[in-house]
């Protein structure tokens, strides 16, 4: 199975959102993108990638154990950008340190239980909100 593991925007904020890019929606242009639902909006903490089942059930362990050395992280939506012309992304602001260990902490909780996480790209933390038309799903964010 092919599994992420991440933390999902509060609904509230999620809510807040899904209203700004209703106008960014309508701009010139904007229908050649394909918009993300806002069900699947989600700050990746790693990527693993194809988990074997045989893993899952030490990988699930070690990940509630990950999670539960840290405390709540204050974090909030703020900018925003793209990566090249594949998609268009809201960034974060607040404890991203404290996230970023988190982060950390999962990637090795990964590494122990079979599952490594995909390290090319280190905790980058946004919500892709489109994707170009042209562009592969799984490609960015």
């Amino acid at each position: 199975m092919r599994l992420f593991v991440a933390l999902l925007p509060p609904p509230a904020a999620a809510g807040e959102l899904a209203g700004a890019l209703d106008a960014v929606r309508r701009l010139d242009g904007a229908s050649a993108l394909r918009w993300t639902d806002r069900s699947g909006w989600h700050f990746t903490l790693a990527f693993l990638g194809e988990v074997p089942d045989s893993v899952r059930s030490d990988l699930d362990e070690r990940l509630g154990r990950a999670a539960h050395r840290h405390g709540p992280h204050a974090m909030r939506l703020s900018g925003a950008g793209r990566f090249g012309e594949r998609a268009l992304w809201i960034g974060a602001d607040g404890d991203l340190t404290g996230v970023g260990r988190l982060a950390d902490s999962v990637r090795a909780a990964a590494r122990r239980a079979g599952a490594p996480a995909d390290e090319a790209h280190g905790f980058q933390p946004h919500l892709t909100v489109a994707r170009n038309g042209g562009a592969r799903r799984g490609a960015t964010g």
